[in-house]
């Protein structure tokens, strides 16, 4: 029996702004380069992933 789903290529909505997902981050990677433990380190490059994550997702939702 085949599988009934088929893979859809990917569409991009819209451009994505690469400024601000740039200056995200330059500075969580200078923020982690400074951070006194490497779990802190963790906490600021996990939270410049879900930035980038929610700017990425505003902008296609906005397209």
């Amino acid at each position: 029996m085949k599988n009934a789903i088929s893979a859809q290529p990917v569409r991009r909505a819209g451009p994505i702004d690469n400024g601000l997902i740039g200056e995200i981050t330059r500075d969580a990677l200078r923020r982690a380069a400074l951070a006194p433990t490497y779990m802190e380190a963790l906490d600021i490059t996990g939270a410049a992933l879900i930035a980038v994550a929610m700017v990425s997702r505003m902008e296609v939702h906005h397209a």
